[in-house]
């Protein structure tokens, strides 16, 4: 009977572990990690621009004066320019369309930044020669959720992401993270998109979730041992009754030994 016991409570300590394996990322592959894909073709990911996005837009040249029509700030007597290019910016409307100074509506859906760029040079230099002309996306807004240290939502301030970053912005993965079960919730054309993302194997580098786009929102699924540890009245009572347990069944196997 003291031996049942003893299993027993080894067998409840164990199943409530963590494994060293289910710890750690990128140990398993269906590829060899140096023919995946090169670290140049990874980055190569141009996000294009959607109805909602806010961008700032900065024209400048040789002369102040004859770019200050094209701006809506006055980067002259603005004391804080990047503050004030946050707060006053183009909002994409739904026809994915911007209204810009002195040349009206400008198409700039589906285009990348370096695309919007090109397209105001080209309406601008028959007013302005050789304008210099900043483009940013101001709205680029992550959320990152469930078994991580710290749940938040972050603005992105470069033109990518990528998951692992994100995950480190919000603390990491808990140790009772299921790496194999990463959701991304992402709009795409009027619909929500769910995908599945592996971090424990290296093939999801080539994943198109590998890089987050903007409003993207990454939920990490707790593992099914969590319940176990869950801090509630049900579970304090279980491990006193477990250490209680062990407690008796150590000092009866301990008098059987010394009566032997």
């Amino acid at each position: 009977m003291i031996q049942r016991i003893l299993f027993s409570v080894l067998l409840f300590s164990l199943s409530s572990c963590t494994t060293y394996k289910d710890l750690v990322l990128f140990r398993k592959s269906e590829t060899p990690l140096p023919e995946i894909a090169p670290l140049s073709a990874l980055s190569k990911i141009d996000l294009t621009i959607q109805p909602d996005d806010a961008l700032s837009i900065t024209v400048n040249c040789y002369d102040p004066q004859l770019a200050a029509p094209f701006n809506l700030i006055d980067s002259r007597n603005s004391g804080n320019t990047q503050a004030n290019s946050a707060l006053v910016s183009y909002l994409v409307d739904g026809t994915g369309s911007i209204e810009f100074p002195v040349l009206g509506k400008i198409q700039v859906a589906k285009k990348t930044i370096a695309q919007v760029r090109d397209t105001l040079y080209n309406k601008i230099k028959p007013y302005i020669k050789d304008p210099t002309i900043n483009i940013r996306r101001v709205n680029f807004r992550i959320t990152v959720l469930g078994e991580v240290s710290k749940p938040t939502s972050f603005n992105v301030l470069s033109e990518r992401i990528t998951i692992l970053e994100a995950l480190g912005l919000a603390g990491d993965l808990t140790p009772y993270s299921d790496r194999q079960r990463v959701m991304v919730i992402r709009e795409e054309n009027g619909k929500m998109v769910f995908g599945r993302v592996d971090l424990q194997s290296t093939d999801f580098f080539t994943s198109p979730y590998y890089y987050l786009h903007q409003n993207d929102v990454v939920y990490v699924d707790p593992k099914k041992n969590k319940k176990a540890t869950v801090s509630d009245n049900a579970s304090k009572y279980v491990s006193w009754g477990t250490a209680v347990l062990s407690a008796i069944s150590t000092i009866v196997t301990i008098l059987v030994l010394v009566k032997k």
